[in-house]
């Protein structure tokens, strides 16, 4: 089974965030299990895909930059 765009797309903030998936869920759209429940194949509605997309664009950090773990947010180089 391949992964949906929006999960896709929800992965690589993760990535290049640092943020956990709960932590995602949680602060995008209230629903800590959101990322969980797309890993397993679930689905959401168009209005929650596009206030997902609006966190990620909202949310995006800049190069050299982590949101999800403690501290100040900057990764040292």
């Amino acid at each position: 089974m391949s992964k949906s765009p929006l999960l896709i797309e929800i992965e690589s903030f993760l990535e290049v965030s640092g943020m956990a998936a709960t932590t995602f869920g949680q602060k995008a759209v209230h629903e800590w299990r959101l990322v969980e429940r797309l890993r397993d194949g679930g689905d959401v509605t168009t209005r929650t895909a596009e206030r997902i997309r609006e966190f990620i664009a909202q949310n995006r950090p800049r190069p050299g930059e982590r949101t999800g773990r403690g501290g100040s947010g900057r990764v040292a180089a």
